[in-house]
């Protein structure tokens, strides 16, 4: 498979992950760096680009492959991308607290997800790389797999996400949470069931997601519905890579326990799900 396709599948799997948590944009394009700039020139183009608050959450290597093809076929071209990234420190996860509202900002607020409080500590556990070591379990880094390696019907239209939307009251912050919990651990599972186990969201991206579009007023289940439906139509037809990310979670302390046999982990900026298995 040439690496440019693979290259390509990579961006298109990554955008409709971007698209998960895209909302109407109710304002206009004002940039405030060389990318976005960019971003707002094809915007006016008419090319179809994620919202710039979306677009704003993400590192700048990543906005440069938004926007690679598209300002390659408007003949714009590209800053060149500095990154000076900064492994941020281990950091134990509380979870029995709310997630901290998301500040309003360019770059990706630093936040611990908090699927759920833990039925049984992982701080006998310990993280080595793409195992997690248990007394009594044992998981390993889920990767993104090949369609060939997915149950038949996988990507069919019988397979669908089937998110409810939350009916409690909205001072219920606890309710609230129970539902997202129980709403993410199905969506991890559907993301595992048509291979795209390397390129889920976190809990705290999940919650926030939830937020806005409530406050937007946009149907969240039928939102990831439709997204949902766009990846497996994508996954189907394209080439990816067991994974897109190098970096390993920090620590022990960045991860959680979703059901016994998941455990998800991540540093605010990107997410990894650990699956149980034996030898």
């Amino acid at each position: 498979m040439p690496e440019s396709f693979v290259g390509r599948s990579s961006l298109r799997i990554q955008g409709l992950l971007l698209l998960l948590c895209m909302a109407p944009p109710l304002w206009a394009c004002t940039p405030h760096t060389e990318l976005e700039k960019v971003f707002c020139q094809l915007k006016a183009k008419g090319e179809s680009l994620p919202s710039l608050e979306d677009f704003r959450r993400n590192q700048p290597r990543i906005q440069a492959l938004l926007l690679k093809a598209p300002a390659r076929r408007q003949g714009i071209a590209l800053p060149k991308v500095v990154t000076k990234a900064k492994p941020p420190a281990p950091k134990k996860t509380v979870v029995n607290s709310k997630p901290e509202p998301r500040k309003a900002s360019p770059a990706a607020q630093p936040v611990s997800s908090t699927p759920r409080q833990l039925p049984s500590s992982l701080s006998s556990c310990q993280l080595q790389g793409h195992l997690i070591q248990c007394p009594r379990q044992q998981f390993r880094l889920a990767t993104n797999r090949a369609n060939r390696y997915l149950a038949k019907g996988a990507l069919g239209p019988d397979n669908r996400l089937g998110l409810s939307n939350y009916q409690g009251e909205r001072q219920n912050p606890q309710a609230l949470k129970r539902h997202l919990t129980r709403s993410y651990e199905r969506y991890i599972e559907k993301m595992l069931s048509i291979g795209l186990g390397a390129s889920t969201m976190s809990f705290s991206k999940f919650y926030y997601t939830h937020d806005e579009l409530q406050q937007l007023g946009v149907d969240f289940a039928d939102r990831f519905e439709t997204m949902f439906g766009y990846l497996k139509k994508d996954k189907a037809s394209m080439a990816i890579k067991d994974s897109y990310l190098d970096a390993l979670p920090p620590g022990i302390g960045s991860c959680n326990r979703l059901k016994d046999n998941i455990l998800v982990c991540d540093n605010g900026e990107h997410n990894w799900v650990y699956l149980s298995f034996t030898d």
